[in-house]
C-alpha cells in the first residue's frame, strides 16, 4: 500500500534552512504533511490507481509470532524492482535490552552478506535507506532479554520525490505571493520538480491484488499539471 515515510528532516536536502519558514505559532510542518499526502494520494486516483495495489513491499518477515531467542527468518522472494528502504514495524517489545535487527542480502540464495542493522528499543515504525542491492535478502533478529515480535520488508522509494515536493510545494505557497519574488520563483521550481517526476515515475501496480511480485503490471510516464 502506498505510504509516504519522509519526515520533516528529509525536506533539509532542498532547503537547508526549512525551520526559517515556519509559520507563527507553529513548531513544526505536519499539518502541511498530512495535506501533501491527500494531495498525492489523490493525484493517483484521479489516474484509476487503488493505494492497496501501490507500493508492493517485499516481505522479509510477517508479524504475529513472538520470539523470546535471537532468530533467523526465512530467505525473500526475489527483489525485482531494487527496493531501497529497510522498514520495520515493531508490534511486540519487552525486557530492559534493545534488540537487534541485521538484513543480509544474497544473489544465489545461499551466501549471504551483511548490509546493515537496526537497533530497536521499543514498538513502533523505524527505516532506514539501503545502498547495496541483492537479488534476496533476510533477516536475523539477535536479542539476550525479553521478546520481540515485529514485521519487517523492503519497499519502492519511487514515490518519495512526489511526497517530497508536493510537501515543500504547500509549505512555500502561502508566502510566495509576489510573483518573481525568490519564494515564488523557488516554488515554480519545486512544482516543476513534481510534474516532472510525475512525467518520468515508473508505477508497479498490482492489479489483480495477488501479492505476486512476478505479475506487477508498469506504467511509465503518468502526466499531472499543476496549475501556476
Amino acid at each position: 500500500m502506498v505510504k509516504n515515510y519522509l519526515v520533516q528532516a528529509d525536506l533539509e536536502a532542498y532547503i537547508p534552512k526549512l525551520e526559517t519558514l515556519l509559520y507563527t505559532n507553529q513548531d513544526n510542518f505536519d499539518l502541511q504533511k498530512q495535506q501533501a499526502e491527500i494531495e498525492v494520494m489523490n493525484d493517483f486516483i484521479k489516474r484509476g490507481f487503488k493505494a492497496i495495489y501501490l507500493r508492493n513491499d517485499l516481505i522479509l518477515r510477517e508479524s504475529g509470532t513472538t520470539i523470546s531467542e535471537t532468530t533467523a527468518e526465512s530467505i525473500s522472494l526475489e527483489d525485482t524492482i531494487t527496493r531501497m528502504r529497510w522498514v520495520i514495524d515493531t508490534k511486540v517489545f519487552t525486557g530492559t535490552e534493545s534488540k537487534t535487527i541485521y538484513l543480509s542480502g544474497s544473489n544465489d540464495a545461499e551466501t549471504y552478506t551483511a548490509i546493515t542493522e537496526q537497533e530497536i528499543t521499543e514498538t513502533g515504525i523505524t527505516n532506514v535507506i539501503i545502498s547495496e542491492f541483492y537479488k534476496y535478502y533476510k533477516v536475523t533478529c539477535e536479542l539476550s532479554d525479553g521478546t520481540i515480535d515485529y514485521s519487517s520488508y523492503l519497499t519502492e522509494t519511487s514515490y518519495d520525490l512526489l511526497y517530497a515536493f508536493k510537501w515543500i510545494t504547500i509549505i512555500l505557497t502561502p508566502i510566495a505571493k509576489e510573483i518573481n519574488s525568490p519564494y515564488w520563483i523557488l516554488l515554480q521550481s519545486f512544482i516543476d520538480k513534481y510534474n516532472s517526476e510525475w512525467n518520468s515515475l515508473k508505477i508497479y501496480y498490482d492489479s489483480q491484488g495477488t501479492g505476486d511480485i512476478s505479475q506487477l503490471s508498469t506504467y511509465n510516464n503518468n502526466t499531472v499539471n499543476l496549475t501556476r
